[in-house]
């Protein structure tokens, strides 16, 4: 019985753990970069999302030419 309510103290000791450690790694932001060919940010060649939810996506190319759009999660 005692090596039981370790396990389940163990248990419930590594989901409080693991629930605050994804509840600190989700970004405060939706950040959106577009990156473009040159400076005249024109061509748009890549974009570079990050979601609210912590997920990334990226498409294209990365260039020093971006904007950067960003609204609260």
């Amino acid at each position: 019985m005692k090596l039981n309510k370790t396990l389940i103290t163990g248990l419930a000791g590594f989901a409080a753990l693991t629930a605050s450690a994804i509840a600190v790694s989700a970004p405060s932001n939706y950040i959106d970069t577009i990156y473009y060919s040159d400076a005249s940010h024109t061509n748009m060649v890549g974009e570079s999302v990050l979601y609210c939810t912590g997920r990334h996506r990226q498409t294209g190319q990365v260039t020093a030419y971006y904007t950067i759009e960003s609204e609260p999660c």
